[in-house]
């Protein structure tokens, strides 16, 4: 997506949530937020603005949360849905830590094997932490 598309949803994710917690906020305030939220996967930005939208605010609280209290609750959501991702793991991996048996190229092999000389990450661990993905990072 576009940067200025991607502004222009995160302007309407913000303008969402000002409208559940009932306050008028500048379209300053939205830009700068959505400058600030830019880095984040978008379905993490809606799940975290819609979270905080629809809780109850505290005594003294204010209506719009500031940008530490959403980049705070953004950070949570994603390592939690990457953690979750994370702990799924393939046929080849030997438990959820995600290592596999190689031998001295570097290739997978039988654990225990005369030609195992170390654990390494299998493939498919691999390839979610170094590649971004519809469903993990």
């Amino acid at each position: 997506m576009p940067k200025n598309e991607h502004l222009k949803v995160l302007i309407d994710l913000l303008g969402d949530l000002a409208t559940r917690r009932q306050v008028e906020v500048g379209e300053n305030t939205f830009i700068i937020y959505a400058k600030d939220l830019l880095v984040y996967e978008l379905d993490d930005v809606k799940a975290a603005l819609t979270q905080l939208g629809r809780e109850p605010r505290e005594p003294f609280e204010p209506r719009f949360p500031e940008i530490g209290i959403v980049l705070d609750r953004l950070d949570k959501l994603a390592l939690a849905r990457r953690r979750t991702h994370l702990s799924k793991f393939c046929e080849e991996c030997i438990d959820t830590s995600g290592l596999i048996p190689l031998n001295e190229k570097d290739e997978p092999c039988q654990y225990g094997s005369r030609e195992y000389k170390r654990m390494g990450p299998c493939p498919c661990r691999k390839n979610r932490l170094t590649k971004r993905c519809g469903v993990g990072w």
